[in-house]
């Protein structure tokens, strides 16, 4: 303890007794006087502003959870479609998606490029994907929201185990650059708050499929009902980041995430011919379910960054637990060396958050095309 200065003065009295006043200014004391003036402005602001940061940190969460999946379902899933052969030795193709939520203002979009071989002796299918896309999150009509920039690299497989079923797997890396914008309602005034952060995450995921367990064909059509079980799972790491922009800015520490997802669902198609075209009507029913772990979102105001044990506000949640329902509906057509899928999917989440359940309902079309040579 180091004493900076101090002030005394000494008082005698009439009736012989004397008394001394004393202050004393020591290094790195708190500033009472400040404290008592700020803290009930402080207090409300915190209340009010710490909602708007939780929106901000779900959505970047949100985009995250999702961003895996995005790259399971345009990579895996775009294998091959209705699991026939791949022609040729390699394989490329590309996949595109863009995905509107109803209920939040958001929206996504992404495309996937990748190419693959078969393995000797028909042992199975390896192949590589790149991503990008980008996500937006309107909180609070366009005055406080979370974009973000996403890349990913996807090593993935095709193999199969006994009579007609397939094991997909898929292990990847994703990079996202998130941009926000809060909007600080502090003191009576407005204040726009910006920021950049970094996340990195790894994926996995693992499809078993039977590819034939109903179906019937005759020399002109064919059709068939493949149900699967598939579980996704993720682990992201959001970086420190400052805001800037007003004195109310603050600085969000380091945080993580874990997510596992299991599905159980059924893809269904019929195959015809017409001319030298082969057509194939596609549709999927798949519901899911989800846990997700989230580490305590910390942070404090900039202004405190030097300010010896300053305070730091924590939002900690509990676990996420959702459900989801998918149906989606397709159309491939096939031609020599080439094809091409058209899909819509609708997606009706439900989430129970902190003992509340939040739902959501989103619409995605793609569009996926292949091509093979030799």
């Amino acid at each position: 303890m180091k004493i900076k200065s101090y002030w005394v003065t000494f008082e005698w009295q009439k009736r012989n007794a004397c008394h001394a006043h004393l202050l004393i200014w020591i290094d790195g004391h708190v500033d009472i006087i400040k404290a008592m003036r700020d803290k009930n402005t402080e207090d409300i602001q915190n209340i009010q502003g710490m909602a708007v940061v939780d929106s901000i940190t779900s959505a970047a969460q949100n985009i995250a959870i999702n961003e895996a999946t995005k790259i399971r379902e345009g990579v895996v899933d775009t294998l091959n479609p209705t699991f026939g052969p791949v022609i040729g030795n390699w394989s490329v193709w590309t996949s595109g998606e863009i995905t509107i939520g109803e209920n939040n203002p958001s929206s996504s979009r992404s495309i996937h490029v990748g190419i693959d071989k078969p393995l000797e002796n028909d042992k199975g299918i390896v192949g590589v994907a790149l991503g990008i896309g980008t996500d937006a999150i309107d909180i609070a009509e366009d005055t406080t929201k979370v974009e973000s920039d996403n890349y990913s690299l996807s090593l993935y497989g095709a193999f199969p185990l006994y009579n007609d079923s397939i094991l997909d797997a898929l292990l990847g890396y994703s990079h996202l650059k998130y941009d926000t914008i809060r909007k600080d309602e502090a003191f009576n005034r407005s204040h726009t708050l910006t920021g950049d952060r970094d996340a990195n995450q790894i994926y996995g995921s693992l499809v078993i499929r039977d590819l034939n367990l109903i179906g019937g064909s005759s020399d002109n059509y064919n059709w068939g009902i493949s149900p699967y079980a598939k579980v996704d799972m993720s682990y992201t790491t959001f970086d420190e980041f400052d805001e800037s922009g007003a004195f109310t800015a603050l600085t969000f520490e380091e945080q993580h995430m874990s997510s596992t997802r299991f599905f159980a669902g059924a893809d269904m198609h019929y195959t015809f011919r017409m001319n030298k075209t082969t057509i194939r009507p596609l549709a999927q029913l798949e519901y899911g379910f989800g846990v997700t772990k989230v580490s305590a979102a910390e942070m404090f105001y900039i202004r405190d960054k030097e300010t010896a044990n300053h305070v730091t506000y924590k939002l900690q949640s509990d676990s996420k637990s959702n459900t989801v329902w998918k149906i989606g509906l397709g159309l491939e057509l096939i031609g020599d060396n080439v094809s091409a899928v058209f899909g819509y999917e609708r997606n009706r989440l439900s989430m129970l958050v902190d003992g509340r359940t939040v739902g959501d309902l989103s619409e995605s079309i793609y569009l996926d095309l292949s091509w093979s040579f030799d």
